[in-house]
């Protein structure tokens, strides 16, 4: 029996036959090519393109009927990428500078922007590289007219086990035939993920090496809840996995139950779940897991991977779409937060830094850039007209940030007066709370804005002076240290000093453990991935007020982030076993 631990991408538990699956693989031949003959290939390349598109398109409509409309809307992000103009000038410029195939210019350029990506420190874009080395060989395989090899011809229960997978590999996956999966690679927000939950299969990625120690039909358990991959259990591990496989699925039923209800504490407290987003296609997601809202739209999406920045129309359009989706219900827009470790960063005179986190970034960027901000604020504001939309600044940590912030968008609210645009005049602006300065003088900054949004990520990061991305010491980012503690409380009376909103949007909001803590300090909103949203629901539904109250007064004793969480873990233990048994205290 062997036991592997990687990301639990999608929850459930599946008991049964590895199926080794092997990414089709080609060689992409480089050719000289005469000058007669660079417009034939791009020719070629323009038909691999339209083939490409039309397949992408069959692929979408076939899972229609398998998965909701949101989920197969992720194909058209690919469909996207397979239009940028960027991509289509880059190809044709390849082969006429290199006099190259077609199939090595595909090959080339999209490589390098692979490359890029892997550069970048943020997780979710860097998982964006499956999705363009998907749509490569999709475009490479037309122009070699290669057969596309697919897990469709399965004719038995398998789980699959893979290298990596795409997610048109995942989406031609027939739940009947695939119970579960596991990859080397991978991680929680990949595309591939986002499917795997779309389909309800369970699945844990990131695994590193597990392809090379497992064969087909051996036995494997998938604990997509844990993040676990058994591969020849025993007979007593099987017994306990399927005790444990029924009461998730009862758990799930009884979760799917709460999608209508709201998250209200025993004595009529009640506290608003909101879902955090990148991509536009995200809302129904938030929707179907009984979310009420945006908190967190990060909008960087937009400025990636391109060669110029987004018109004003371009942004609008997207903002506009996403908030007439989500009406009546809120739409919190983060203004661009965006450093010199994203790729393109020179599109936007951004200089590469030894240390990106702290340096050039977010409001930072954005009072040096005033038309660049101006654009993205014209474009959220004119989009407060359609629905329940405010503006969120990032990293902000003084009091002259937020006036000049302030000017500026007073200033886009006068142009867009004497253009005639219409606008919510009373769009409301808060500020992300995220450095322990700025949580130190909550009640100055707290007088200057409509609501605080405390971004727990980076005010953990930076309250610990922990770089969480660095593997030797990442075993001390806890955002049930002491001192965390102490900042949040801080932000928390600078907020109801100044009688204004305070928000959570970071990884503690999705936390089960923190949720006593967090609701006894006097957060009323919540905003944390959608996936999360059902769970937290059950723990409020599950708490009063008052007890809540009475943890805060207990863990502001305590010395320890161990002392902390043993409390809280004990506190949940006999209400919500089946939630807070995934902790190791």
């Amino acid at each position: 029996m062997k036991l592997f631990e990687g990301v639990p991408a999608s929850p459930g538990i599946a008991i049964g036959k590895a199926y080794y699956y092997t990414e089709e693989s080609f060689i992409i031949p480089h050719k000289d090519i005469p000058p007669t003959k660079i417009r034939n290939e791009k020719k070629r390349f323009d038909k691999a393109l339209k083939r490409t598109k039309e397949e992408l398109h069959k692929l979408q409509h076939s899972i229609l009927n398998r998965i909701e409309k949101k989920f197969a809307d992720i194909f058209s992000v690919h469909l996207l990428v397979l239009e940028d103009p960027v991509l289509l000038v880059d190809v044709n410029d390849y082969i006429t500078e290199k006099h190259c195939n077609a199939e090595w210019a595909v090959y080339q350029v999209l490589d390098r922007q692979i490359k890029k990506l892997s550069m970048v420190e943020d997780g979710y874009f860097r998982e964006r590289i499956t999705d363009i080395h998907d749509i490569g060989k999709r475009v490479i395989r037309h122009l070699l007219q290669k057969e596309h090899k697919s897990l469709t011809s399965l004719t038995e229960q398998v789980i699959v086990i893979a290298r990596n997978l795409s997610p048109s590999d995942t989406a031609a996956m027939r739940k009947d035939m695939v119970i579960g999966f596991s990859t080397d690679v991978g991680g929680r927000t990949s595309h591939t993920a986002i499917v795997a939950r779309a389909l309800g299969i369970p699945a844990v990625v990131g695994l590193g090496n597990i392809t090379e120690h497992i064969d087909t039909d051996d036995i494997v358990i998938i604990d997509g809840n844990h993040g676990k991959v058994i591969i020849n259990p025993d007979e007593q591990t099987i017994r306990e996995y399927k005790t444990a496989k029924h009461i998730f699925e009862r758990f799930e039923v009884e979760l799917k139950k709460l999608k209508s209800l709201d998250a209200v504490t025993t004595d009529g407290h009640n506290v608003t779940l909101m879902g955090n987003i990148e991509l536009p296609t995200e809302i129904e997601t938030i929707i179907a897991n009984g979310g009420r809202g945006v908190g967190l739209y990060r909008t960087e999406f937009l400025y990636l991977n391109r060669s110029d920045l987004p018109t004003e129309e371009e942004l609008f359009k997207v903002f506009k779409n996403v908030v007439e989706r989500m009406k009546p219900n809120p739409v919190i827009f983060r203004t661009i937060d965006i450093g010199g470790d994203k790729p393109n960063a020179a599109i936007m005179n951004m200089p590469k830094e030894a240390n990106p986190f702290l340096g050039y970034r977010a409001i930072r960027y954005c009072l040096a850039n005033v038309d660049v901000f101006e654009t993205q604020l014209r474009a959220m504001i004119r989009a407060s007209y359609y629905g329940n939309a405010s503006l969120m600044i990032p990293m902000i940590s003084n009091c002259n940030e937020i006036k000049r912030t302030k000017a500026i968008i007073r200033d886009v609210k006068e142009g867009l007066l004497t253009r005639s645009v219409p606008f919510n005049p009373d769009i409301e602006m808060g500020i992300m709370m995220e450095i322990p300065a700025a949580a130190m003088i909550a009640d100055i900054l707290g007088a200057e804005v409509d609501f605080f949004s405390i971004g727990t990520n980076d005010l953990v990061q930076y309250g610990i002076a922990v770089d969480r991305n660095n593997e030797k010491i990442a075993y001390l980012y806890n955002h049930f240290h002491p001192g965390v503690i102490r900042l949040l409380k801080q932000i928390i009376d600078g907020a109801q000093k100044n009688n204004i909103h305070v928000h959570m949007c970071g990884e503690m909001a999705a936390s089960p453990l923190a949720i006593p803590l967090i609701v006894g300090m006097g957060l009323n909103t919540l905003s944390v991935s959608a996936i999360a949203i059902p769970e937290i629901k059950k723990i409020i539904r599950g708490l009063t007020l008052q007890e809540c109250q009475k943890t805060v007064e207990v863990v502001m004793t305590m010395k320890t982030a161990v002392d902390i969480k043993r409390y809280l873990y004990r506190l949940l233990n006999d209400k919500f076993p089946d939630i807070v048994e995934k902790y190791v205290i």
